[in-house]
């Protein structure tokens, strides 16, 4: 810490100084960060696109047939 109460930021440990650097390295490079956001936009949903069918919430054929039962209170009358 300084007089004034401040933390030097590039002489942080651990966690925090990872982050220092590795802004650093970014601010250093905008035009790579830039180019490998864009590569990820566009490389992500590709991918996925690709090896990713997921996965099929209906049935592979339609029911032939469904129950329907309905209760109600009361006097209802059809």
């Amino acid at each position: 810490m300084t007089k004034a109460g401040l933390v030097d930021p590039e002489k942080e440990t651990g966690v925090s100084g990872y982050y220092v650097t590795l802004l650093k390295g970014t601010l250093n490079h905008p035009g790579k960060v830039l180019l490998a956001t864009l590569v990820l936009l566009f490389l992500v949903p590709a991918v996925f696109t690709a090896f990713g069918p997921g996965f099929k919430l209906s049935p592979p054929e339609e029911p032939r047939a469904a129950m329907l039962e309905i209760k109600a209170l009361g006097n209802l009358s059809i």
